[in-house]
C-alpha cells in the first residue's frame, strides 16, 4: 500500500474523529465534561504537525492537520467561553 494513502485515510479519520464532540457541543451548548487542557494539546499538536508536513512539502496532509487544528481551536474557545461565564 502506497505510504501516502494510509497517511492521507489516517489523517482523515483523525479530523473525522473530532467532528463529533465539535457537533454535541453546539447543539447541547455543554463543556462542563471536556477537558480543556486535552484540546489544547490536540490543537498546538495538529499545528505542528502541519507545519512539519509543509517544511517536508507534505501538502496532501497539510489540509488534514489544519482541520482537526481548526475543530480542537473551536472546542477549546467554547470551553474558555463557558468557564469564564462560570
Amino acid at each position: 500500500m502506497n505510504h501516502d494513502i494510509l497517511g492521507i485515510v489516517a489523517s482523515f479519520l483523525t479530523v473525522c474523529s473530532l467532528f463529533p464532540q465539535v457537533l454535541k457541543v453546539y447543539q447541547t451548548q455543554r463543556t462542563r465534561d471536556l477537558s480543556l487542557g486535552r484540546y489544547t494539546m490536540i490543537f498546538a499538536g495538529t499545528s505542528l504537525w502541519a507545519i512539519y508536513f509543509w517544511e517536508n512539502n507534505w501538502l496532501a496532509f497539510v489540509n488534514e492537520t489544519l482541520c482537526a487544528a481548526l475543530y480542537s481551536y473551536i472546542l477549546y474557545m467554547k470551553l474558555t467561553e463557558n468557564e469564564r461565564e462560570s
